[in-house]
């Protein structure tokens, strides 16, 4: 008599055993696009700050600028004064003149050091002309809360590995 025995279990491990062995790697591939994302959200967060500090910037050289003009023009009227000195008034004038332009020489300075930056974050060559629109960027405007939350959740690669991690303690303990 012989027989050829096989013991149910010997099957079920060696299933079990690849089915760990494809999770561990689906962890791994999602673990590997976690970290990209993760590079790819700091990014984004860098290049957005700096897009707010230029525009911030851009309006401080602005208003230093109006300011400087309006200097200017108070300048000449110290000298159309009749009947008294207004010497004290020209220097003090000029000396506000004087500071505020020394003002705005360093918030450009910063405002284009700020856009080299911000041309560097978002991966654009430095001679390149950029112009800011100043209105606001707003991607889900129509999509309602609900629906961004599902997207969110479909999408989202850490709550993939977390289903892989789920699945895989399943089939460990099936």
């Amino acid at each position: 008599l012989s027989a050829n025995v096989r013991y149910p279990l010997w099957g079920s491990r060696e299933k079990l055993e690849r089915s760990s062995e494809d999770i561990f790697r689906q962890n791994e591939l999602n673990n590997a696009q976690l970290d990209y994302i993760k590079q790819v959200r700091e990014r984004l967060e860098a290049a957005l700050g700096s897009f707010y500090e230029v525009l911030e910037l851009r309006e401080r050289v602005d208003a230093g600028e109006r300011w400087q003009r309006d200097l200017q023009s108070l300048a000449e009227r110290p000298d159309a004064i009749v009947g008294r000195d207004a010497a004290d008034d020209r220097r003090r004038v000029e000396a506000e003149l004087a500071r505020v332009s020394a003002d705005v020489r360093n918030i450009a300075g910063r405002h284009r050091i700020e856009l080299a930056r911000l041309k560097y974050a978002c991966g654009i060559p430095y001679p390149t002309e950029l112009e800011l629109d100043r209105e606001s960027f707003r991607p889900f405007e129509g999509i309602s809360h609900e629906e961004l939350i599902k997207i969110s959740i479909a999408t989202d690669p850490e709550i993939a590995t977390l289903r892989n991690a789920m699945r895989n303690a399943e089939v460990q303990l099936d």
